[in-house]
């Protein structure tokens, strides 16, 4: 994503591999860390907010 908004925004020029590298570099391990700290708490919540069921069996 980080690439391809930077090609939006510069176009697809060297300035813009320099952007995306750095926007890469940034981005990566902040999502990384985001997704390892909210994945459990959203998958916990939506466990309580549906019940616990199992999926209904399709004929």
């Amino acid at each position: 994503m980080t690439g391809f908004f930077s090609m939006l925004h510069l176009g697809l020029t060297t300035a813009m591999v320099d952007a995306w590298t750095s926007s890469l570099v940034i981005a990566w391990p902040v999502a990384f860390s985001f997704s390892i700290v909210v994945s459990p708490i959203a998958f916990m919540l939506a466990g309580r907010l549906v019940g616990n069921r199992a999926p209904a069996a399709v004929k």
